[in-house]
């Protein structure tokens, strides 16, 4: 985030909306994705992140991908995630769109969604594993 601070939303995070495990929902602290300015390089960032992973992996496993698609966030001076609200990443899908879309079993990603987002690296990987 330092480094290119300009990928990055200062004054929001995501976080986990309330549940059964979390009443107040989660703030891990993390920082939200500039979606917007990420798509002006054509995602160079995630390009040559997964670019420098593949030195010293084989395959990826991105846990918590639903993040590409729905975000729940807070603003940065807020404690817990209960205070958030949904707001619109990258690609924004509904629930509705990701039980009827072919790539999407709710809450499994398959390869043709990514296939569809991400090419290159990326794609050559999912491709061989």
């Amino acid at each position: 985030m330092h480094a290119e601070p300009e990928l990055y939303i200062s004054i929001s995070r995501p976080v986990q909306p309330p549940d059964d495990f979390a009443v107040k929902g989660q703030n891990w602290g993390f920082p939200t994705y500039n979606w917007q300015r990420m798509r002006e390089d054509g995602f160079a960032w995630w390009k040559q992140r997964f670019e420098q992973m593949s030195d010293y992996f084989d395959a990826f496993r991105i846990d918590h991908i639903l993040g590409f698609f729905r975000i729940w966030s807070i603003p940065m001076h807020a404690v817990e995630g209960i205070m958030g609200h949904f707001v619109r990443p990258f690609l924004f899908i509904s629930m509705n769109s990701i039980a009827r879309e072919p790539g999407l079993i709710m809450h499994v990603i398959r390869i043709l969604l990514l296939q569809k987002m991400f090419v290159g690296s990326v794609l050559a990987t999912t491709m061989n594993w």
